[in-house]
């Protein structure tokens, strides 16, 4: 059964996240194409091998709650938390956002407002610092610049010593196969006007922008499964519950393919995706 956690709709959303600087330093993951291993996202046994992929598959049975982020710009650390708690199977309780956001901005230098942070910091702050859990540190927006206290930082589950963020490019035959070695993908996408109709709201379902349709900025979610058939990808947002279906939403192959015109510049609507791995 999946657990809303508050706050509750309706509220203003906030887009404020932008793409990560290039960085040479980055490690790239390649994930093989040709042949398709299905791994087992906890143990990474080998559960079935074929030379097609499965028209459908989904990770969304790995995740047990749905983040509603509020007036609050911490998409990134709500996908992270999401992110952290999967990788370390714990799902009795949830970490904490305010932490993991408030560790982002202060890497960033933003400690003092609601900035957002590259999805890239993101990565980087959670594979280095770990969170505790939100029990400990509780999702209070007002308490977003309030520094956790040394007795709640006694409290953070590290990382795994062999935890590592990889850039995955942008492709969709790379994120198939991302999902199908049981890695989820934490992304960063340009969110249209489109994004928060009462048809999407209801539906989940996020069409390509037409040139008419109004940037609004940035968003961060994760992405937990694809549909060749619909040629769309499954992603779970930070909306609750009540949002999509059952908080989970898709945007068509697309948005990975088809440049968009921003400020009469050509881009790719994802502009962040990234996978964290063990080992």
């Amino acid at each position: 059964m999946t657990t809303t956690l508050p706050p509750i709709n309706p509220i203003k959303r906030v887009f404020n996240i932008t793409p990560s600087p290039p960085d040479s330093r980055d490690y790239k993951v390649e994930f093989p194409v040709e042949l398709k291993t299905v791994l087992h996202p906890y143990t990474k046994e080998i559960t079935r091998t074929t030379k097609v992929a499965p028209i459908i598959y989904s990770l969304s049975s790995y995740f047990k709650y749905v983040f509603d982020q509020g007036t609050l710009g911490s998409c990134t650390a709500n996908a992270a938390c999401q992110y952290y708690g999967f990788l370390l199977q714990k799902t009795s309780t949830p970490f904490s956002r305010l932490m993991q956001y408030w560790n982002e901005r202060k890497v960033e230098n933003n400690i003092h407002q609601d900035s957002g942070a590259t999805v890239r910091t993101t990565v980087s702050v959670l594979c280095k610092n770990g969170i505790c859990e939100e029990i400990n540190w509780p999702y209070i927006i007002k308490n977003f610049t309030i520094q956790p206290p040394a007795t709640v930082c006694s409290k953070i589950i590290p990382p795994p010593q062999s935890l590592r963020y990889l850039s995955l490019r942008i492709i969709p035959s790379q994120w198939e196969s991302a999902l199908l070695a049981g890695q989820p993908i934490i992304f960063g996408m340009y969110v249209f006007s489109n994004f928060s109709t009462l048809q999407t709201t209801k539906t989940g379902i996020v069409s390509y922008p037409t040139s008419s349709e109004q940037l609004l900025g940035g968003h961060c979610m994760l992405c937990t499964g694809y549909n060749q058939t619909s040629r769309q990808f499954e992603f779970l947002n930070s909306w609750g519950s009540k949002w999509g279906k059952n908080g989970y939403g898709y945007f068509p192959y697309s948005y990975l393919t088809s440049p968009y015109i921003i400020n009469r510049t050509k881009v790719v609507l994802i502009f962040d995706a990234w996978t964290i791995v063990m080992g």
